[in-house]
């Protein structure tokens, strides 16, 4: 936190701002020291829609913030909507019971927190981390991260904020990666062959997640039939979206978007 302060002293990469610290009496803790956020995007998106302006808008600053640390060489690891500060002067939205607001503070800008998972890249990459649902593929395939995990989890949260809805809700590695192949389409079979020797038993020789028979929940599966493929959820008329969401999403991490080609891509200047 300090060396981010240090590298933006003017707090303009969208990131929360580190204060102090201080230690407990016991001396057992340190505590950190933050300015005062409010809402995260998790709990506006249980009572607020967002408008395509609006995911434009915070798409942005979260891109800016990913590219800022990732120029760093520090990767998040743990980009998920409850890691996302709502920063604003204006007094928050009323909102009546029962009624579900379109509500966007006027001046609203987001934060990213929790740093507790970030990584520089020459530090040992721990094999599992971060929460399920935002977690790429190269995770469970055994492939290793690096920059391009953020990147995914920022796909998988923008287009939470489009549906209202999260993308890939698994409770285990073989229903996420089946929900990834039923919603984005199969993995390449290079990607496959370069997973390790216990993610490659979850796909068939024709490349397939092996999720009808591996799947021991009933629930589970159903999930997978019903999941509908990307393009069925982003409405045609927000075609751009879609292509964004799309090289976000991207299953080899070497070709996935970074922040800064995400950042140029026509979505934002439509």
């Amino acid at each position: 936190m300090e060396l981010i302060q240090q590298k933006d002293p003017e707090n303009t990469k969208f990131i929360v701002r580190y204060l102090d610290y201080f230690r407990t009496p016991d001396n057992s803790s340190m505590c950190l020291v933050f300015e005062k956020g409010h809402n995260n995007l998790y709990d506006y998106l249980r009572s607020n829609k967002c408008s395509m302006a609006q995911i434009q808008q915070w798409g942005k600053q979260l891109l800016t913030a990913l590219q800022f640390i990732h120029e760093l060489d520090l990767t998040h690891a743990d980009l998920k909507p409850e890691n996302v500060l709502i920063h604003h002067t204006d007094p928050p939205c009323n909102r009546f019971e029962h009624f579900k607001s379109h509500c966007v503070p006027p001046k609203a800008e987001l934060r990213l927190i929790d740093f507790g998972l970030a990584t520089f890249r020459d530090e040992h990459h721990p094999p599992v981390l971060g929460t399920r649902a935002y977690v790429p593929p190269e995770m469970p395939l055994g492939l290793g991260w690096s920059h391009p995990f953020d990147i995914w989890s920022l796909g998988c949260i923008l287009m939470e904020l489009y549906s209202g809805e999260t993308l890939f809700k698994a409770h285990d590695d073989i229903e996420h990666l089946a929900l990834m192949e039923a919603i984005i389409g199969r993995f390449p079979h290079y990607l496959i062959s370069e997973a390790s020797p216990a993610a490659r038993k979850w796909f068939n020789d024709d490349d397939r997640v092996r999720w009808p028979e591996l799947l021991e929940d009933c629930v589970a599966a159903e999930k997978v039939r019903k999941a509908k493929p990307l393009a069925h959820m982003i409405a045609p008329q927000h075609e751009q979206f879609y292509d964004l969401i799309r090289g976000m999403l991207e299953y080899d991490p070497e070709l996935r978007l970074s922040a800064k080609e995400a950042l140029e891509h026509p979505f934002f200047r439509s």
